[in-house]
């Protein structure tokens, strides 16, 4: 009688993954899922520090108009730094 890895791949083989190689592949795919979804991500808010944290983060930073975003472009642009999109 063959264990209950037959009945989880339809693949016939010889070899069968170990329970850490099947993590091993499923935590790649599952990093590979993340990089897809933060790709159309956004960190909204009305700080640069807000835009920093989604920059490192890997998302894309939108600066907001109200709070302190008003003063926060001000000081970027007075740095001469690049702003990001702003509304």
């Amino acid at each position: 009688m063959q264990g209950n890895n037959e009945a989880e791949s339809p693949i016939q083989s010889p070899y069968r993954l170990s329970r850490e190689e099947r993590d091993v592949l499923e935590q790649g795919h599952q990093q590979t899922e993340r990089k897809a979804w933060l790709s159309h991500s956004y960190m909204i808010g009305d700080k640069i520090l807000d835009c920093e944290a989604g920059e490192n983060f890997g998302v894309q930073p939108i600066l907001l108009a109200t709070g302190y975003g008003k003063e926060e472009k001000r000081k970027l642009e007075e740095e001469g730094k690049p702003c990001p999109p702003y509304f």
